[in-house]
This record gives structure tokens, sequence and C-alpha cells, in this order.
């Protein structure tokens, strides 16, 4: 690293009068390279999703956390949620940088078939505590969650424009300097738009049961 910005340095030395010291001419260039590598990531996303959207959960019901997924437990049904990054294929055909995030929240009833029809009697996987975690490909009921958060500005650079107006993906700058924002708008889509989806009459475990015939007194 030293001789880089000796050699950095020697350039500016033979260059005729810099505008800056070598020395600060230097650490300008490190500086930029510094930004141009200051990208997001995973840990970055976590500490934001613990900080700003657990509490909300906490105090929705949700008791069970791990990674980027949580769960509420009652007899008849579980919810689930789930935020994800959307990664680099996404990012590629779409133009959103990769760690930009989606999430569903789901309804899962244990005493119902599975929803993959290949296998009616297929569960989710189980934890050390004995409790389902399912994920929302394993739920009965799934809504994906809805962005408020005004992005246009950041989206200009999207050139389809269906991808730039759809209101399932909320865009993370590559350097992470909206992430609180995000996830702020993200708590809000969870509790006061996906909880109460959730808790409609049409979702409960009786009307579900009417709904998919499953009533075994029929």
């Amino acid at each position: 690293m030293n001789k880089w910005i000796n050699k950095i340095i020697d350039g500016f030395r033979g260059a005729g009068p810099p505008t800056a010291t070598p020395n600060e001419a230097a650490q300008q260039v490190l500086d930029d390279k510094m930004k141009e590598q200051s990208v997001i990531g995973s840990a970055e996303v976590n500490r934001a999703l613990r900080k700003i959207l657990h509490p909300a959960l906490r105090s929705a019901g949700f008791t069970k956390f791990k990674g980027r997924c949580a769960w509420h437990y009652e007899d008849e049904y579980i919810w689930a949620l789930q935020i994800r990054a959307v990664g680099n294929y996404f990012s590629l055909v779409t133009d959103y940088p990769p760690m930009s995030l989606c999430g569903e929240l789901c309804i899962f009833f244990p005493d119902f078939p599975s929803t993959d029809p290949g296998l009616p009697d297929s569960k989710p996987p189980i934890d050390k505590d004995g409790l389902y975690i399912p994920k929302p490909q394993h739920c009965h009921i799934r809504y994906s969650l809805e962005v408020g958060l005004d992005q246009q500005a950041d989206r200009e650079v999207i050139h389809s424009k269906p991808e730039r107006d759809r209101d399932d993906v909320w865009y993370v700058r590559k350097d992470g300097s909206n992430i609180n924002a995000v996830v702020e708008d993200i708590r809000r889509s969870v509790v006061e738009w996906g909880i109460q989806m959730l808790q409609q009459p049409y979702n409960s475990h009786s009307e579900q049961v009417k709904r998919r015939g499953l009533n075994k007194d029929d």
C-alpha cells in the first residue's frame, strides 16, 4: 500500500504545480477509492432490522426470530414474516441495487394440507423447541409488503417503467444511506397494513376451513 501511495505522490510531483500538496492529493485518491468500495452489506441491513423492525414485531406478538424471519404463534395458526434482499440476478435484470429489500407476511395453518399439491402431507421445518418455522412457500395465505416511501428520485436510474413503479420492492442505495428510512417503511407496512390484513375475518381459521372445503363434518 505504501509503495502504491508513493507512486501516486511521485506522479503528482512530476506533473507541474499541483493545487494540493502531494500528500493531500494522494489521500484524496485513497478517499475516492474507499467511497467506490463503500457498499452496504448484510450486517448493516440486519442491524437496522433489529433496531427498527424487531421491537415493533415483539409488540405485535412475534416471539421467534431467525435471520430476517420472524414468527407469531397461536393455537390455530402461525404468522410468518420474511424480509429478503433481491440479490444480484434481480439487480442485473431490473437495475435495483442487490441489497434492495422485499418481504412477505403470511399465515400458516398447521392442520391444513401442504401448499405443495404433490406433497399434501409435507410440513415446514421444526425448530429445536418443537415449533414450526414456516417460510412463505409453506404458508396458506401470503401478502407481499407494500412500499409507501417516496423513492421516485432513487428509481430514476431504473429504465423499465413497470419495474420503476412496482410497490413491492424497497430501493436500497448501494451506500446504504437510506437503509433506516427503508426499514422504517417496512415496519409501517407490517404494523399498519400487513397485520391488519392477516386479522381480516376471511383469514380466520374457521373461515378458511369453509372456503377450502376442509370441514370434516360436511
